[in-house]
């Protein structure tokens, strides 16, 4: 949640912010090229990139009447916290309410991981999460402040052991997740 989290939350609130504004394609090339550099590992930056794809697909499935067309034309696709401001934009929702989204995917995702992969008691991972969400609001409403600085001074909190373990499961033959 203070890496990770952090960085996404304030990102897709960066994009969020930028989703109306003059200037979009250049903010959200801006916001892609920093997230990019903050994203040391090549296989979390692939993923990243993977899952924006698939946000953008059901964005445009969802509302076709919105344009994603200011997404940095990059290889792989823009990054999902960037997509998912565009579809937080879309939604009607708020930039607080797209970094809520994004804290708390971060937990929900290795929750989601836990249950089935350790075969966790789901209801007592429910319960961590329910838990977790002040902490997730917490994290949220400090990355909407975060966002209303340039791209360049957004977060960049790391966390080196997740990406060391991203580069060594990227080259596992058998993968349950590409996260």
């Amino acid at each position: 949640m203070a890496t990770a989290g952090m960085v996404a939350a304030a990102f897709a609130a960066a994009a969020r912010r930028a989703a109306w504004s003059p200037g979009r394609a250049a903010a959200l090339a801006r916001l892609d090229v920093e997230l990019d550099a903050r994203t040391a590992a090549p296989a979390q930056r692939a993923v990243s990139r993977r899952q924006g794809r698939a946000l953008l697909r059901a964005g445009r499935q969802i509302w076709p009447e919105t344009t994603f067309d200011d997404l940095p034309a990059v290889p792989g696709g823009p990054h999902q916290p960037l997509v998912l401001g565009l579809v937080g934009a879309a939604a009607g929702i708020d930039p607080a309410q797209v970094a809520t989204v994004a804290a708390h995917a971060t937990v929900t995702g290795s929750a989601s991981a836990a249950v089935r992969l350790l075969g966790l008691d789901p209801y007592q991972v429910q319960a961590l999460l329910v838990r977790l969400a002040a902490a997730c609001d917490a994290t949220a409403a400090r990355a909407v402040r975060a966002a209303e600085e340039p791209p360049e001074r957004l977060p960049a909190a790391t966390a080196p052991l997740a990406d060391i373990h991203a580069e060594a499961h990227a080259t596992w033959e058998v993968r349950l997740f590409a996260s």
